[in-house]
C-alpha cells in the first residue's frame, strides 16, 4: 500500500544448441566484430523483452531489422 515494490532479478535464458546460436558462433569465429552479429544479438535481446511483456528500448531499429530479414530470406527464396 503505497510502498515501492522491487522488481524480480531478470534472468535470459539460452539453449546453446538452438540453430541461431550455432550461426552466430560461425559469424563470431569468422570476424568476431561482425555488424551482423551485433544485430542478431539486439534482436535476441529485444525478442527476450518482447516474450517478458516489456518493449524493445528502439523499437523503431528492431522493426527496422526484422524487415531487413524478411527482405533477405524473401530474396533468397524467390531465386
Amino acid at each position: 500500500m503505497g510502498q515501492h515494490v522491487s522488481q524480480g532479478k531478470r534472468i535470459l535464458e539460452i539453449n546453446p544448441a538452438h540453430p541461431i546460436f550455432e550461426s552466430m558462433k560461425k559469424l563470431f569465429e569468422k570476424e568476431q566484430k561482425s555488424l551482423v552479429l551485433e544485430e542478431y544479438i539486439r534482436l535476441l535481446y529485444d525478442q527476450a523483452l518482447l516474450l517478458e511483456g516489456s518493449k524493445p528500448k528502439d523499437p523503431a531499429a528492431f522493426a527496422s531489422a526484422v524487415t531487413r530479414l524478411m527482405v533477405k530470406d524473401a530474396e533468397k527464396t524467390a531465386v
